[in-house]
């Protein structure tokens, strides 16, 4: 099995892309099994470090407004469709 590691932090939108690269590798037909695992252990990586670079962004725009405005309220997020096969973020 084919080890990955990005030897410095990718970028939020270069690690997006990579990860959509992934998605479209695992769906073709054409992607041999070990292959496939491989791509997967690094999808599961990149989510991982993208769900926690969005709470970090999350955490500082919360404290942003807080100190911007003095009075602090979280208003829940309204996710927009997406087609099937689109990612949520």
């Amino acid at each position: 099995m084919e080890n990955f590691y990005y030897p410095l932090p990718m970028d939020f939108e270069r690690a997006i892309k990579r990860l959509e690269e992934i998605v479209h590798l695992l769906e073709s037909e054409d992607t041999p099994l070990e292959e496939a695992i491989s791509l997967f252990e690094e999808g599961i990586k990149l989510v991982k470090d993208l769900k926690e670079t969005l709470t970090r962004a999350e955490e500082r725009v919360k404290e942003l407004i807080k100190r911007g405005e003095g009075i602090f309220e979280t208003k829940p997020v309204e996710l927009e469709e997406r087609e099937e096969g689109e990612l949520p973020f």
